[in-house]
């Protein structure tokens, strides 16, 4: 059975809130793959074009109803079964830290450190897209914040597994097989989010990736002119609300309770 993620907005510091389940309107039990020729008709046309097309149609046709879900169901789903692994990961690099930690040399005990603290943050980003596509909230409306929360916890795996790249022992193979095919998975998160109406940008010339649409500038399409000189300007230039510093200088220590402390549906931009 896949963990769900927990219904508290706080940072996943105790793998004991596990048990609490988060969005019961996304939630059910994802069975084996379905024998149901329509599921398989639908997840196969859903699949289409994906990155991971056999991974996709395998996720998709877990879905009981998959043939009548709602396209921000559909997208819900996904993320909350990606969220189940990104959690299950988290969960494992926990106990491989409290089981190993003291003999690991400081290569890995930073690079183990840093992975959960980016799987931390995944699981905030994608509970906040969860929450953007449950009622009575708008995909369109949210369709930037959506995908930058997707694409954002993406980059966090990868991230993640970069951080072993100088390592060769039990800890990387360990890490590497708990964070599995998650980003896999967030690929086909993202293709799905694109089937919504109004969050859809389709493919377009100088498209790298499917999931990420159109790149103007080094920069997808998306991706707002205020926003672009905002990733461009020096850090002195930027007046931050919070900062995240693990040897306890800032707000906080951690990317996830920084995430947790935004203000939830706030008008204005949160750094």
């Amino acid at each position: 059975m896949k963990a769900q993620i927990p219904s508290n907005p706080t940072s996943i510091s105790s793998i004991s809130t596990i048990s609490t389940f988060f969005f019961i309107f996304f939630l059910f039990s994802f069975k084996p793959i379905s024998s149901n020729p329509q599921i398989h008709q639908t997840a196969r046309s859903l699949c289409n074009g994906t990155l991971f097309p056999n991974l996709c149609f395998s996720k998709l046709s877990s879905f009981p109803q998959l043939a009548s879900l709602s396209p921000e169901k559909l997208a819900g789903s996904a993320l909350n079964f990606t969220a189940g692994e990104v959690l299950g990961a988290y969960a494992n690099c926990t106990k491989l830290k409290t089981h190993l930690y003291c003999g690991l040399n400081p290569t890995d005990r930073r690079a183990l450190d840093d992975c959960l603290e980016l799987l931390d943050g995944s699981i905030a980003e994608l509970k906040a897209s969860i929450f953007d596509l449950a009622p009575p909230q708008s995909a369109a409306r949210h369709s930037h914040d959506l995908l930058t929360l997707v694409s954002a916890a993406m980059t966090n795996h990868r991230t993640c597994v970069d951080g072993f790249y100088n390592s060769s022992g039990i800890v990387r193979r360990r890490v590497e097989q708990y964070l599995g095919k998650i980003g896999q998975h967030l690929s086909i998160d993202l293709a799905m989010l694109k089937k919504i109406p109004g969050v859809n940008r389709g493919a377009a010339a100088g498209e790298v990736l499917r999931e990420y649409g159109a790149v103007k500038g080094g920069f997808p399409k998306w991706v707002s002119v205020k926003d672009r000189r905002l990733l461009q300007a020096a850090v002195n230039e930027t007046n931050f609300n919070l900062v995240v510093a693990k040897d306890g200088s800032g707000n906080f220590t951690t990317v996830g309770e920084a995430v947790a402390a935004a203000p939830n549906s706030s008008t204005t931009r949160f750094f």
